[in-house]
């Protein structure tokens, strides 16, 4: 990456920039969610509009623990999603609830599903249909839906 002139004081000071409007960002949202910038722009590859941005939307009031993970920890006002990878397909995961938290957001309770043995599970496809749903931003070009990003255009950016 020397050579190519993406020096590692460049990479960092381009990760540090990316943290601070991950900071920016998520202090926008009045602590629901929490933004996440991923991919090649938070390793520090590319620059702001080199190209496209991948960020994620983490929810705060939900945690997803693996099997084996002890939850008697978890603070009461989170809602907890077990993550049962022996009930699936290789390298994918069913999301059962396994706990209510104090306040819930109405997207994970729309998405959730019976298992048909009294459980509970998070449908994917109707979490993100959710997002899918709601209202653009202005200036907000919505694309079709690829896996389980939403990819949109803001701006014409």
């Amino acid at each position: 990456m020397d050579f190519m002139g993406y020096g590692p004081h460049i990479r960092q000071a381009r990760r540090d920039a990316y943290k601070v409007l991950d900071r920016l960002t998520t202090a926008g949202a009045n602590g629901n969610n929490t933004w996440i910038i991923t991919g090649s722009k938070a390793e520090g590859l590319t620059c702001f509009f080199e190209s496209d941005r991948d960020s994620m939307d983490v929810a705060t009031g939900v945690i997803c623990l693996e099997d084996g993970v002890d939850s008697s920890s978890i603070h009461g006002e989170k809602s907890i999603l077990r993550a049962c990878s022996r009930m699936s397909y290789a390298g994918h995961c069913i999301l059962l609830l396994e706990r209510y938290g104090t306040t819930i957001h109405t997207a994970l309770i729309n998405a959730l599903c019976d298992d048909g043995y009294c459980c509970e599970l998070l449908s994917s496809t109707l979490y993100v249909n959710q997002q899918l749903n709601a209202k653009p931003l202005e200036d907000e070009v919505l694309h079709e839906r690829a896996g389980p990003s939403i990819p949109s255009t803001l701006n014409g950016e």
